[in-house]
């Protein structure tokens, strides 16, 4: 018993962690868009989210600027170029993720679609019994992302100060370009960590529908069954499943 209420003590902090995360690094807004919130509520999520949008933007205009520096001073910069080639990879890739959990121009439209995507797949799982394994599972990916992203930045840390000392060249650029990357892979992480959380949600939706029939199926197997399953239901359960397919493929 004291390791069951262990294991479900670090799966509710696993998953509190990656629910900070997304929120952080604003692919999630950090007040539910519901109809019953004030209206400064949904005005705050926004500017947070153009606050790190706007950070990811100078990070990529950055990136762009040291790449023709360097293309114009191969002497005083060599050796830089897959450096830079990754942080504008992780730039780009950044913004593309925050524009498509919000943007400027359809913030609101976007957060409400993935949030009540999120709320569908809770309330299946919770209601079919596997809400415990979604979060045993979404938690070890959290626990991943948790050792590989300190990893990744102190190495880009460290491949930076090789390339561009802050003694040697601007500082100021230097530890901008260190804040930019950090965020904009966390950016990613978390992107990653958000898929990963809707797939495993929706795998187990298919994978206990799956079973449900088949048991149904098994227990009548060689008898004239048609009158004791509800196929109704059946159709009901696939149209939810199917209808969630259909909010996380947006």
């Amino acid at each position: 018993h004291e390791s069951c209420r262990s294991l479900h003590r670090w799966v509710f902090c696993a998953n509190a962690i990656a629910s900070i995360a997304l929120k952080a690094c604003s692919l999630l807004p950090w007040f539910a868009p519901v109809d019953t919130r004030p209206r400064w509520a949904g005005l705050a999520s926004q500017a947070y989210h153009l606050v790190i949008l706007m950070l990811n933007f100078v990070f990529f205009g950055i990136t762009v600027y040291r790449l023709i520096q360097s293309g114009l001073f191969q002497e005083t910069f060599e050796g830089a170029d897959v450096l830079l080639a990754t942080d504008l990879a992780v730039a780009s890739g950044s913004l593309l993720v925050l524009g498509s959990c919000g943007g400027i121009w359809h913030y609101s439209d976007r957060t409400s679609k993935l949030f009540e995507t999120i709320a569908s797949l809770k309330a299946y799982c919770e209601m079919n019994g596997i809400r415990d394994s979604w979060g045993k599972k979404t938690a070890l990916y959290t626990l991943v992302m948790m050792i590989l992203l300190p990893y990744v930045i102190a190495a880009h840390l460290s491949a930076e100060a090789e390339v561009y000392h802050p003694l040697s060249s601007s500082a100021a650029v230097f530890y901008l370009t260190t804040i930019g990357f950090a965020a904009a892979v966390t950016n990613l992480f978390s992107a990653a960590l958000l898929v990963a959380h809707l797939a495993i949600g929706l795998s187990l939706m298919v994978d206990e529908f799956a079973v449900q029939l088949y048991q149904s199926v098994a227990d009548h197997e060689g008898e004239d069954y048609e009158g004791d399953v509800d196929v109704d239901s059946i159709k009901g359960r696939w149209r939810s499943i199917c209808g969630c397919m259909r909010k996380t493929s947006h």
